[in-house]
């Protein structure tokens, strides 16, 4: 992937390599999912999809055609697992030459309408708000009402009662948090937010702070972006001091 990334000229070499070593680990350990995932990781550099594997037909209406063979073994030996699902999103993405994001949109609420209930991919929807919201620029406009629309708002209520408030938070990812924080903060539902903030500590990722930003390269205004929108949340869930407004 790496290779891919940088342009390397053994990028096609390294990836049948890859592809050949994950069979192998497949092989020899049938019930582990990681070969799957990382097998569908790869598939994104197929982004013609030019492989039979990454192109069979879809399991249900206004789907595309995919590794769905990969997910679905994947799935099987680890139903809904987090790493496979966000690997398929990736593969919409790398597609897009061929498809689009409502793809992408029609993926992640097929996914969130199917896993359980307790599941941390009811926070998946809120990774294609982001892409959206990044490929519009949305922080450019000046009157940014992205994530105070109905789907945006139902999207992250979802994710905070069907996941996090059932959620182990000890070990859940630190991406998923921010990213339900970020979503629930741009709702304007602070006191929702708050307790996401809280959860989470001072441990922040970049993303998706950094997309509200002029400079998603630079780690430190992310940090800026988080940390004004957890003084906010915070301070909104306290409610007005005392006198003020009266």
């Amino acid at each position: 992937m790496r290779a891919h990334r940088e342009g390397h000229r053994r990028t096609r070499e390294l990836w049948r390599e890859a592809w050949q070593s994950c069979q192998l680990a497949a092989h020899h350990s049938p019930a582990d999912p990681v070969p799957w995932v990382c097998l569908l990781a790869l598939a994104q550099l197929d982004k013609e999809q030019r492989q039979e594997e990454h192109r069979v037909p879809p399991p249900g209406p206004l789907l595309f055609p995919g590794p769905w063979g990969l997910l679905a073994e994947a799935d099987r030996r680890d139903p809904y697992n987090r790493e496979a699902y966000h690997r398929m999103l990736q593969f919409v993405y790398a597609r897009r030459a061929g498809g689009s994001l409502a793809e992408a949109v029609n993926f992640a609420q097929w996914v969130s309408s199917s896993a359980p209930g307790q599941s941390a991919l009811q926070v998946l929807p809120l990774y294609v708000h982001v892409e959206r919201y990044r490929e519009e620029r949305g922080y450019e406009k000046a009157l940014d009402l992205h994530w105070a629309t109905e789907d945006a708002t139902r999207d992250a209520q979802k994710a905070l009662h069907g996941w996090f408030d059932h959620a182990d938070l000890a070990t859940s990812s630190l991406l998923d948090l921010n990213h339900l924080a970020h979503a629930l903060w741009g709702a304007l539902r602070f006191s929702d937010a708050a307790r996401v903030f809280e959860a989470l500590g001072p441990y922040f990722t970049p993303l998706p702070w950094a997309y509200r930003t002029p400079d998603p390269a630079d780690r430190a205004v992310a940090e800026e972006m988080f940390l004004r929108a957890r003084v906010r949340s915070l301070a909104g869930a306290r409610g007005p001091r005392p006198g003020v407004g009266g």
